[in-house]
Order: structure tokens, then sequence, then C-alpha cells
């Protein structure tokens, strides 16, 4: 199940075009539960207009838990404004919610489908949910927070209290200034375009082939530590594999040799993440596991080499 607050901050074309059910909740909130049923059908994956706003949002998911009972996850995606102009442009992850009456919900910031390889998505900070949005002066209160939006808290309360995963991943199309508004009509487009590519990579992933090959949702991971004459090797078997990952994040521990020279040839093809002070094999697993943009996670060490249908055969 996908969330999202506005119409407006969707592909709907591409959406239709590949069968994905729109449900809005303001048109459907008053429809007959065989009816709403129907439109959805069979369809593994769901998207729910609903409305802005805490109020129509935590309605919302209050009829979703009870129309959809059958509901694995719910991810609210869509606009949220940053507070500053750091990260405009930028997709984000919160590690937690909050609502102005003081609740808050901690986050899971892994996401339940494949993301895009070419987005990046940072992780971190805490977003507020607010009833009406403010422009320019922010109120003193909402100055601990790094993000704003008008529907998250709203949805995570209710969906925790049932038992439904919730996910959350925003685009932070303005900087909450005085000009917050024309910043949020001039980045719908970029939105809804990122948005078709988000769609095509993690929900109909399935059918999507990259080239001639079609890759695994799953990021591999590779701690690294003064192995720059053996890395090399061990990433070329990774290129080799039959079924390919989507990511590749090589973490270098602090290393005194030369691996950055050694990493040349293949930055194009890597997420490379430095730690200032050598931390352990445990810890720059768990750097590559924070900074991972697919639901699954597998880990190579950096002097031994795959087979070429080791992950094929483990994804099977």
């Amino acid at each position: 199940m996908i969330t999202v607050a506005l119409k407006a901050e969707l592909p709907i074309d591409w959406l239709h075009t590949h069968d994905i059910p729109v449900l809005s909740y303001n048109k459907q909130a008053n429809c007959a539960l065989q009816e709403v049923r129907a439109q959805v059908g069979d369809a593994g994956i769901v998207v729910v207009i609903t409305g802005v706003g805490p109020t129509l949002s935590q309605a919302c998911a209050q009829w979703i838990k009870t129309v959809l009972p059958a509901v694995l996850y719910v991810v609210n995606i869509g606009a949220a404004g940053g507070i500053g102009e750091g990260l405009l442009g930028h997709w984000v992850t919160p590690v937690a919610v909050a609502g102005e009456n003081g609740t808050s919900v901690t986050v899971d910031v892994r996401l339940p489908f494949a993301w895009p390889i070419n987005l990046k998505r940072q992780i971190g900070g805490v977003l507020l949910t607010v009833a009406q949005p403010v422009f320019g002066e922010l109120p003193a209160q909402w100055q601990q927070y790094q993000f704003l939006d008008m529907e998250a808290a709203a949805q995570a309360q209710v969906f925790k209290q049932v038992g439904i995963a919730f996910h959350l991943v925003k685009y932070i199309t303005d900087d909450s200034s005085q000009t917050a508004k024309q910043q949020f009509k001039i980045a719908l487009k970029q939105l809804r375009r990122e948005l078709q590519n988000i769609f095509s990579t993690g929900l109909v992933f399935a059918d999507t082939l990259v080239g001639e090959q079609k890759r695994a949702p799953v990021t591999v991971i590779i701690p690294v530590y003064d192995r720059a004459h053996c890395i090399g090797a061990c990433l070329q078997s990774v290129f080799n594999q039959t079924l390919a990952p989507q990511e590749i994040i090589v973490v270098d521990d602090a290393s005194a040799d030369d691996l950055e020279t050694a990493l040349k040839p293949f930055c194009e093809r890597i997420t490379l993440l430095k730690n200032a002070f050598n931390q352990g094999v445990s810890r720059a697993r768990n750097l590559g596991i924070q900074q991972a943009k697919t639901p699954w996670v597998a880990f190579l060490d950096s002097d031994d080499l795959w087979q070429p249908e080791k992950l094929a055969n483990q994804w099977a």
C-alpha cells in the first residue's frame, strides 16, 4: 500500500498504464465495501490518495485498515518541507515522525521494495506533522525537527496500533521559507518524474530488465581494510554474477594502503563509504546496511570471491 496526500504528486498516467489501482479517500470513503475491493481486485500494490492534513490522513488510515485488512505494509511517499535549504530536491527517510501533540513513532527506515540505484536516499532526522503550514518564521517548537509534512505521523499512529508496518520516504520540495509555495509548485514535475522511476524499479520490478540482465533487489556490502591487492578480483566476481545485484557498497574501514587507487576503475559501479578510523568489520557492515537502498543485503568479504551463480542460487 502506497499513500500520498495529493493526486498532483503522482505519475497518474503511468500508474494506470501499469494497472496499479489508485483510490481516492475523498471519493471512495462512502462507497460500499464490495465496490472498493472490486476496484482493487488481486493487485499486489494499491495507491491511496489520502487528502491533505492530519485529520484526513488519520481518517484515511482508519478506512484502509477496515476496507483492506490484508494490507501488509504502508509506505507514505511524496512531498515534504525541509527546515532550511540543505536537502532541497533530495529523498529522505526520517528515523521518527512526531505530532504537534508531542506523540512520536519510530520509523522502520528499510523500504519493502527496491530503490533505484541512481537516486540517493538520506536516512536520519525527525519529521513533524502539522495541521497548518507556516512559511517564513517557523514556531520555536518546530525548530528541533528537520522536516515538515501534514500526514505521516497521523498515519503512523493508526498503523502502529494495528500492527501494520509503516514506512516513509519523502521528497523535499521546499525549504519552508516565504517562497515555499512557489518552490513546491516548481518541484512537482520533478517529483512525479522521480516517483515514476521509483515505481518502475520497485513496484513492477519483476518485469523490469536492466539491459539484458535482470537485477535482484539486493545490496552487496563489502567491508575492506588494507585489501587493495585483492579488492579488484572480489568486485569482478560480483560483476560476473548471472543475476546482478541492484547495488554494491564498499566500506573502507580506514585502510592504510592504496585502496582508493585500486577502486578507481570501479568508481562508477559502486558506492564507496569511508570510516574516519578503524572500527572493525561488524561496524563497517552496519554502516553499509544503513545506507543500502534495497530491502535485502548480502555480505562478501574483500578477500573472497563469488561463483557466477552465487546470487542467483540464493535469490531463487
